[in-house]
């Protein structure tokens, strides 16, 4: 499980941060991977049970983000179109992060970061040796 004294304001801790740094990605999948990370800190402080994290709606992000806007740097309160997509970035790490829970053999939100970034890196392997069609996005061009 990640850091339960989540802000919104600290997407990853700087342990989260180097240990994406020193995994062995692509620019891309660095990406990928910090974004699913700090989607499942967020997942984690909206969802009341941690095994109900997969059924959570883009209406509860957009209540959270709402809750949590005092918290933010004045002036860098995000309006509705940000809310939007950063909703739906959120919800697009969930099908990712339910595959590496399957695998995992937890639920969701018993995911620890050093799980994300193996599967992520498990994933950079395969397509290295395999090309992109064997990996858990068979192709697909934007890992999310």
């Amino acid at each position: 499980m990640l850091d339960s004294n989540f802000s919104p304001n600290a997407f990853l801790t700087e342990a989260e941060s180097l240990a994406v740094d020193q995994a062995l990605l692509s620019a891309k999948e660095k990406f990928s991977t910090r974004v699913a990370l700090y989607s499942l800190r967020v997942l984690q402080a909206i969802a009341p049970n941690q095994n109900d994290i997969t059924a959570i709606a883009p209406e509860q992000i957009l209540d959270w983000l709402t809750h949590h806007q005092s918290e933010m740097p004045a002036g860098l309160q995000p309006d509705p179109a940000f809310q939007q997509f950063f909703s739906q970035l959120v919800l697009s790490s969930l099908r990712p992060l339910a595959q590496i829970a399957m695998e995992q053999q937890k639920s969701v939100g018993e995911l620890r970061s050093v799980d994300v970034i193996a599967w992520f890196e498990q994933q950079a392997k395969i397509r290295v040796e395999q090309g992109e069609s064997a990996t858990f996005w068979g192709g697909d061009d934007t890992p999310a």
